[in-house]
């Protein structure tokens, strides 16, 4: 039997005392798991009988958006015979994130984890790094172990043995963890920009944009990064051309991930 939450718990005492708070558990937890989002003034969502039966790929070949009030389907790539039609339960934003982000945003609002082809068994392509032996070539982070995970963080475990495209460099437990760390510096920066009031102020800029060409190739980070300096150049006079570099980057990476 479902637990009811405190929400729905809530919800029969205020607005329908009559009813069994398991039962509307279970009325919620439908509406939350198949729910498209409608509007965002007013936030608003909408559910579609067929769509609702569509399942979720981090490589979907599907695209859906609203013709009016209908919920309409694009291919996004070819689509043989017989192949299932699936489409993303995130964000294109979301799904340029690392594969162990992408499965705890899904296990977090759609309860699985997702063990799709760009989730499971390969090199997760939103997670890169300049090799740390020929510093031209790219090492990959494989994707995560199936199963659950504890945090959305990426693993440093994950990058261990990860092999370089241009010079074969394997990369050591210990090179892993340091990797792991400017991962994780990275992010605190990218987290106090986005905290911030105001403009970011330059010497953050510098640091963050130094430590994304010392250390990041193609990652979902040092996207977020390029986008923040971006939108930072864009307000700041004679910076044009540092805005269409980060730009620039940032086409380069959405069409490689």
């Amino acid at each position: 039997a479902t637990e009811p939450s405190s929400a729905a718990e809530i919800l029969v005492r205020e607005l329908v005392p009559g009813a069994q708070p398991a039962v509307l558990e279970q009325l919620i937890q439908i509406w939350v798991l198949n729910c498209f989002e409608w509007s965002n003034e007013p936030h608003g969502y909408s559910t579609y009988f067929f769509s609702s039966f569509m399942s979720h790929s981090c490589l979907p070949n599907a695209n859906w958006y609203y013709a009016k009030n209908d919920h309409a389907l694009r291919a996004r790539r070819d689509i043989k015979v017989g192949d299932e039609v699936c489409i993303s339960y995130l964000t294109e934003q979301e799904l340029v994130q690392s594969a162990s982000v992408r499965r705890w945003d899904l296990h977090e609002t759609k309860h699985f984890w997702c063990n799709c082809e760009r989730c499971e068994g390969g090199e997760d392509l939103s997670r890169g790094f300049a090799c740390p032996g020929c510093k031209t070539g790219k090492v990959f982070s494989q994707t995560p172990s199936v199963g659950s995970a504890k945090s959305s963080m990426p693993l440093a475990s994950d990058l261990v043995g990860a092999t370089c495209s241009s010079c074969g460099h394997v990369v050591t437990k210990k090179t892993a963890k340091r990797l792991s760390g400017c991962e994780q510096r990275l992010k605190a920066i990218l987290d106090g920009n986005k905290a911030r009031d105001g403009p970011i102020p330059p010497k953050v800029a510098a640091e963050m944009e130094d430590l994304i060409d010392s250390t990041f190739v193609q990652h979902a980070w040092a996207d977020l990064g390029w986008e923040q300096l971006a939108e930072q150049y864009a307000e700041e006079a004679g910076r044009g051309g540092d805005q269409r570099r980060m730009l620039k980057r940032r086409c380069n990476f959405l069409g490689a991930a």
